[in-house]
């Protein structure tokens, strides 16, 4: 018995598709990933995964009346011959679609990835904070969490609200950049710029008697806001590069706290 097999199997003895998550467990099983390195290669927790597991183990185990294990799972089933009722169905599905084998995300999921889980109320609070005039938000959490495929998510909703967006990732920024505050915004601003396809003049706004602050609350007034008709929703991805620098952290974070 095959993979594409088993799966085919599960849809129709339990009259019902598995979810994509669950398709993707058992492909990954198969090939033999522990949980660690299916939750290393993707947005979902190890712990998560084998909560999902152990449903998907029970039910296998009630549809073929054998004890089925993560251990088990393929050396049991891949040399367990179809049934003549299963060949039935098998043939009824046709050809299962070898091609069409899910694996995990590597990277922040798209707005139709069917792997992404709402995990309400975030997404709601999320949503209702960047509708708000001078509304500001900082998401938080561990490695591999899906903070960006979030962020995707409120960036897009964002957009459906007619919304102008603009998404900087400080680690894109050469070191030099975070070696003072006059550095930075310079950059910072020159950077939105370029985001939003408008005129870049950051140097010929720039007036060092006025010093960084001025200029960068000047540059946005009067060069990004008034230069657009909408909203602006601004994500900052990597924020915690500013850390290394002292003077461009208390000033930047603090700034962020109070918009």
């Amino acid at each position: 018995m095959t993979i594409e097999e088993v799966l085919v199997l599960i849809s129709a003895k339990r009259c019902q598709n598995l979810t994509p998550l669950q398709k993707a467990i058992l492909h990954q099983t198969w090939e033999g990933l522990t949980y660690s390195e299916m939750a290393a290669a993707s947005y979902y927790g190890e712990d998560y995964l084998k909560k999902v597991a152990v449903g998907l183990w029970r039910l296998l185990s009630h549809l073929f009346n054998e004890p089925i294990s993560k251990k088990n799972f393929r050396l049991l089933l891949e040399h367990r011959p179809l049934t003549p009722e299963e060949e039935k169905l098998v043939a009824a599905s046709g050809d299962p679609d070898r091609a069409n084998i899910i694996e995990f995300s590597n990277g922040p999921l798209a707005l139709n990835s069917p792997f992404y889980i709402q995990r309400s109320p975030i997404e709601e609070l999320a949503y209702a904070a960047i509708a708000k005039p001078r509304g500001s938000l900082r998401l938080k959490a561990p490695r591999q969490m899906g903070k960006t495929s979030l962020l995707v998510r409120i960036l897009g909703r964002a957009r459906e609200l007619g919304f102008r967006t603009v998404s900087l990732n400080l680690r894109e920024a050469d070191l030099a950049v975070f070696s003072s505050l006059d550095r930075f915004l310079a950059w910072f601003c020159a950077a939105v710029t370029r985001k939003l396809q408008l005129p870049s003049n950051a140097s010929d706004r720039w007036i060092d008697a006025l010093g960084s602050k001025s200029n960068c609350s000047a540059y946005f007034e009067d060069c990004v806001l008034s230069a657009i008709e909408e909203p602006l929703v601004l994500a900052l991805e990597q924020i915690d590069e500013l850390f290394f620098q002292p003077e461009v952290a208390q000033f930047f974070c603090f700034a962020a706290i109070l918009a």
